[in-house]
This record gives structure tokens, C-alpha cells and sequence, in this order.
């Protein structure tokens, strides 16, 4: 395994180190091999295609309506999607954080981001004109 691996590897610790009731801490190995398996897979496209339908489908109801939960993921799926070597361009991210902040069902929030995506759509519609 290379340094870029090992460096990913102990940045995705939380995923497979487990705590017991006496605070000792081990490794989950199916959890380990899974993280590793991830990082020596030649073909990552399949993982990225997965991440980026995650992010798609993203929906507030599964974060209990909680939308700093939701975007943490959002942030946090986009970045896997980079560190996979995947391409997430910036209209596609906005696309889907719409969709998903879209699920949220407070009138208020809704009516906010729904200003928000016309500022954005505005002020990108504007730089085309300039540029």
C-alpha cells in the first residue's frame, strides 16, 4: 500500500476503530478490509457513481429534518467523491444541494433556498452575458 493509501486509510480511522465498554480500542475487521478494499480498488468508478446517486437522492426526512446533519453529508459525500478521482462539477453539486435542501419541509427555509437558487441562477445567467 503506498503513502497516499495509508494517509487515506488512517483519515477513514473512525470508520473502523471501535471502542468496547472499557474504552480499549480495536479494529472491526470486516469494516478495515472493507475501507481497504476501497482504497486498492482499480476501478473506482462504481464507487463513484454510488456516492454521487447518494447525493442525488439525498433526502432530509432521513436525517430526522435536520439540515445541518444533511449538509454535513452532502459536504462530506462530495468530497468521496473527489478523493475517489471521480469529476463532481459545480453545476451538478448545485443541482443536487437543491434537490436536497428542497426536501425540507418548513415553508420558510423552503422559500429561502428557493431565493437563493434564483440568486445563483441570476447571477450565473449574468456572468455568461459578460463573459
Amino acid at each position: 500500500m503506498d503513502e497516499d493509501s495509508r494517509r487515506q486509510l488512517n483519515a477513514q480511522s473512525e470508520l473502523f476503530k471501535v471502542k468496547d465498554l472499557e474504552n480499549n480500542i480495536y479494529y472491526d475487521g470486516a469494516s478495515y478490509f472493507h475501507c481497504i478494499a476501497q482504497l486498492v480498488d482499480p476501478d473506482n468508478g462504481h464507487l463513484v457513481s454510488k456516492v454521487k446517486k447518494e447525493l442525488r437522492h439525498m433526502n432530509a426526512k432521513n436525517f430526522g429534518y435536520n439540515v445541518k446533519k444533511m449538509l454535513s453529508e452532502f459536504k462530506n459525500l462530495t468530497t468521496r467523491v473527489i478523493d475517489l478521482g471521480g469529476d463532481y462539477s459545480d453545476d451538478d453539486q448545485f443541482l443536487d444541494l437543491w434537490e436536497a435542501t428542497a426536501t425540507m419541509k418548513e415553508k420558510e427555509f423552503t422559500r429561502f433556498v428557493k431565493k437563493l437558487e434564483d440568486d445563483h441562477s441570476e447571477k450565473t445567467r449574468l456572468l455568461e452575458i459578460l463573459l
